[in-house]
């Protein structure tokens, strides 16, 4: 395989399983980055109100 799709994976991939795909990972992230990380991000939108869907910088 030449890429791989990560979505909502728990923990950083290590860099001998990117190495195995030619195109690396694509990651897919539901959260506004940097603002909400890691794997509750939609929950923490939510208990903080969040107004907006879509942020953009």
């Amino acid at each position: 395989m030449d890429i791989a799709i990560s979505v909502n994976h728990t923990s950083i991939v290590e860099d001998c399983i990117i190495d195995l795909f030619s195109y690396g990972i694509l990651n897919i992230h539901g959260g506004d980055l940097p603002r909400y990380r890691g794997n509750t991000c939609q929950a923490w939108a939510i208990i903080n109100a969040e107004k907006n869907r879509f942020m953009c910088a």
